[in-house]
């Protein structure tokens, strides 16, 4: 039953040595990375990881070989063709065997939708600030300006105008050279 799990799941499972080698991988991982089973088992698995995450690697490889579980591990693993693969892992210790099994996914979309989010509220907020300033330029505009000021619509609304505005139309803000038009 758990061998029909192991190749069936579409997470990647591996399980590996503290020597730097893996042992076993699922057919998942095959999918995800492009290497055969073979190349991956050849190949020392610190040659998939990115180099920037390798201090990171290093120090859940420690806290395995104390036999330390290791949850939620962010890391770059490569593909076959050099393109990264973003990874998220948990990892449990098997001390007796001096072996490590991890369970993975490829969270590359997930990150990248998260960075296009974040990129979206970072231009949001900017907008935001900019408008409040805007709009904080255009109230001190219309509170301390004498000028007889007003916004409006093509359809003749008035949207905003200075305080006296009104007073001034209709003739009751007694001004020396604005005559009365209405």
């Amino acid at each position: 039953e758990l061998d029909f799990v192991f190749r069936s799941t579409p997470d990647m499972i591996i399980m590996g040595g503290l020597d730097g080698y893996l042992t076993r991988v699922n057919p998942a991982m095959v999918k995800a990375t492009g290497y055969t089973e073979e190349e991956l088992l050849k190949i020392p698995f610190i040659e998939f990881s990115d180099p920037n995450d390798l201090p990171r690697v290093y120090r859940d490889l420690e806290k395995l070989a104390k036999g330390k579980p290791v949850r939620n591990f962010y890391m770059r693993t490569r593909h076959k063709d050099g393109h990264w693969l973003e990874t998220e892992w948990n990892s449990i210790p098997i001390p007796e065997r001096n072996q490590f099994l991890s369970v993975g996914r490829d969270v590359s979309a997930r990150r990248e939708a998260e960075r296009r989010l974040n990129d979206t509220n970072i231009t949001l907020r900017s907008e935001i600030e900019a408008r409040a300033r805007m709009q904080s330029e255009l109230d001190q505009l219309f509170t301390t300006s004498l000028d007889m000021l007003a916004i409006g619509r093509l359809d003749g609304t008035i949207v905003r105008d200075h305080p006296q505005f009104g007073d001034v139309v209709a003739g009751s803000y007694p001004h020396p050279t604005l005559p009365t038009i209405f």
